[in-house]
């Protein structure tokens, strides 16, 4: 399970609107994956770019997640 620092908005609990979240592996000191974009009801859902740990981009369309 990876470690999650997120900031943004947010409704009834869950992500919502535009924010961007960090993952990490437990103990890992590399930095995860990085995405910035929307969300609804907690999901990557709608226009956003995420930048995974392996150098790898992608910029596009999430549908709940």
């Amino acid at each position: 399970k990876k470690y999650i620092e997120f900031s943004g908005g947010h409704d009834k609990g869950d992500r919502a609107g535009f924010g961007c979240e960090l993952t990490q592996a437990p103990g890992d000191q590399e930095i995860g994956d990085f995405y910035c974009g929307s969300w609804l009801k907690g999901f990557r859902h709608g226009v956003g770019i995420c930048f995974y740990a392996d150098g790898s981009v992608y910029k596009g369309w999430w549908t709940e997640g």
